[in-house]
């Protein structure tokens, strides 16, 4: 495809700069946003394991619990009834409050009883990390929001310079070749490869975030909500049982796999909520629709529905890849490192060019910020899974997040007077930390730490390989390089 020479110049100095202007808090973003698909797993692995796991209740125990709770607020006001027992779900029902969560069962008698362990942050930290990239407060959303139109603004140019070359050598992977074509070639193969997803990433971001002012304008575009039927509260009418519950879900969606019953404001007939969620055969995405408990009547749902609703639900299922099972959940993870990687090549091919020409300010403050804020937030993360699951009487949220600020910190602080050469310990300390995940769990199952680990190879198996892959781009690099650090 031919392209005048002039529009290529103004496209490669607009990929150039909104890059170096986006790559930073793109790359924080990826790093945690890969690990996000798998936060559920996550949060599994920093929990203790459950004492006793009961047996699953029947629908009449199910019932008894949830009058139980309506009964009793002081409890919680919102709380879980799981169908299934299992290690991830040691009992029937479950809440949380504060720092901790709660599984309880009821007996024969109706007496509760209750087993109070520790909550984790891990999951929630790692999730605002990936929508913030650490920006404090709403700050960080917005933020993101300008970040994402950059990035969408640099996948649009990066797409116009590689179309010349298609088919010749953008695609190619030269690593024998210079250190700049090395790069290069990964930059330009990780950014065309995957050009579906990173433009299904941008948009989804941008509308997300400015959904609000977003909405208001389309709103007159969409066709309205379906009809919810008006009920009349009856102060007298009891909470419908469980079971009736479940079988208004599955008139509405009639194959729904229904996996727990989510309650809320059971003492206020008004603005009480019941929610069915599951998932159809086969799994894949989750469902859910929200009935009043007291009348069945359907509040709203996230399947069906107008096809303005369901573009929405779309959208957010192709962000977060909640639409399959672990293959593609594998396949996200993948995609985000490798975005990752992209926003970090492009900042490394912009530096090294311009390294030549001296130590220029500009230039070092990049290098230091690329450097320290990539191996930094990589540190703070894996030091985030290795407090999680301490006996420490710090807040759970306060205790990752302060587990993820040091090392980010430090790592810029490091970075700061020494720009690209900093690489290669940053590379290190990183490495370590990731290596030590998988330690701990060793060393707790041994007696030697202070919890009791659950054994999920997910997380511990990832962070190892990672760590030792880390460590052997470090020794490549300072062969390459000549640097040799202590």
């Amino acid at each position: 495809m031919k392209i005048p020479a002039h529009t290529l110049k103004h496209q490669l100095a607009l990929h150039s700069w909104v890059g170096i202007s986006s790559a930073i808090l793109l790359t924080i973003s990826f790093i945690s946003g890969s690990l996000t698909v798998f936060s559920e797993d996550i949060s599994r692995w920093a929990s203790p394991p459950a004492a006793e796991i009961r047996p699953a209740a029947d629908m009449a125990a199910l019932a008894r619990l949830m009058q139980h709770m309506a009964e009793h607020p002081e409890h919680t006001s919102s709380f879980l009834l799981y169908l299934h027992t299992d290690e991830n779900a040691p009992a029937p029902l479950h809440w949380e409050t504060g720092d901790s969560e709660t599984w309880a069962y009821l007996d024969a008698d109706g007496t509760l009883h209750s087993h109070t362990r520790p909550a984790t942050a891990a999951g929630h930290v790692l999730d605002e990390l990936h929508r913030t990239a650490g920006i404090p407060t709403i700050a960080g959303e917005y933020s993101m929001g300008i970040v994402a139109i950059l990035y969408l603004l640099a996948l649009i140019s990066g797409t116009l310079l590689a179309l010349p070359k298609l088919g010749q050598q953008c695609l190619a992977l030269r690593l024998n070749h210079s250190r700049r074509r090395a790069w290069l070639d990964i930059h330009n193969l990780l950014g065309l490869t995957a050009l579906p997803f990173h433009l299904i990433i941008a948009i989804t971001t941008i509308l997300f975030i400015y959904a609000a002012p977003l909405s208001a304008l389309l709103q007159p575009l969409a066709p309205p909500p379906p009809a919810v039927k008006n009920h009349t509260i009856d102060d007298t009418r009891p909470l419908l049982p469980p079971q009736a519950l479940i079988a208004a879900a599955q008139h509405e969606i009639p194959d729904l796999q229904v996996r727990f019953l989510a309650f809320d404001s059971l003492a206020d007939r008004e603005q009480a909520l019941a929610v069915v969620v599951g998932e159809q055969p086969g799994g894949g995405r989750q469902l859910y629709l929200a009935l009043h408990p007291y009348s069945g009547a359907l509040r709203y749902r996230n399947h069906g529905g107008n096809h303005y609703a369901r573009a929405r639900d779309i959208l957010h299922e192709l962000h977060f890849g909640n639409y399959g099972g672990y293959p593609l959940r594998w396949l996200y993870f993948a995609l985000g490192l490798g975005g990752a990687l992209l926003f970090y090549s492009g900042n490394r091919l912009w530096l090294d060019k311009r390294a030549r020409g001296g130590a220029r300010r500009d230039v070092r403050i990049l290098a230091a910020l690329t450097e320290g804020c990539t191996y930094g937030s990589i540190s703070g993360i894996a030091l985030i899974l290795l407090t999680a699951r301490l006996p420490l009487p710090v807040a759970r949220e306060t205790l990752a997040w302060t587990s993820y600020y040091l090392p980010f910190l430090a790592a810029i602080a490091y970075a700061h007077p020494k720009g690209a050469a900093s690489r290669i310990p940053l590379m290190r300390s990183a490495a370590v930390l990731l290596c030590a995940i998988p330690a701990s769990t060793l060393l707790a199952a041994a007696g030697l730490l202070p919890f009791t680990p659950r054994l999920l190879p997910l997380v511990d198996a990832t962070a190892l390989a990672f760590g030792i892959a880390l460590l052997a781009a470090a020794r490549r690099t300072a062969s390459a390089t000549n640097i040799h650090t202590p």
